[in-house]
């Protein structure tokens, strides 16, 4: 179970530091996985054995989020595979206010460097 609980807190980790936030942690009061400080979004991770989309999770996200007054997003990372493989799940809202800009983010530039980095790899 340690093996289990320290994958996990990585993976909530690396999504944190993605966003130049901190994990969250168990706080007890349901908030998303990673802090908003500088992120507008409630970030929901699942580390899974086989990447599923459940609705239950989907239901927590959207919950965590509400709390806060934030749209959400839900990551599903398959254990044993790379973050690039992610899953990502939002509402067409939060999308579309992330293209348009409407929705803010204050990224640290190794969060830019990366993202260049993982399109030039997975490009056709």
């Amino acid at each position: 179970m340690a093996t289990c609980s320290r994958a996990w807190k990585k993976c909530e980790s690396w999504w944190a530091k993605l966003h130049g936030e901190e994990r969250s942690g168990p706080t007890g009061r349901d908030l998303p996985d990673v802090t908003n400080n500088r992120c507008p979004i409630g970030i929901e991770v699942k580390l899974q054995n086989r990447r599923t989309l459940r609705s239950e999770d989907i239901e927590q996200a959207d919950t965590n989020a509400r709390k806060l007054g934030l749209p959400w997003m839900l990551v599903l990372h398959e254990k044993n595979h790379n973050h690039a493989d992610d899953l990502v799940v939002m509402p067409v809202a939060t999308y579309l206010g992330i293209i348009t800009g409407l929705l803010e983010f204050d990224l640290p530039e190794e969060s830019t460097v990366l993202a260049r980095k993982l399109l030039k790899e997975r490009s056709p």
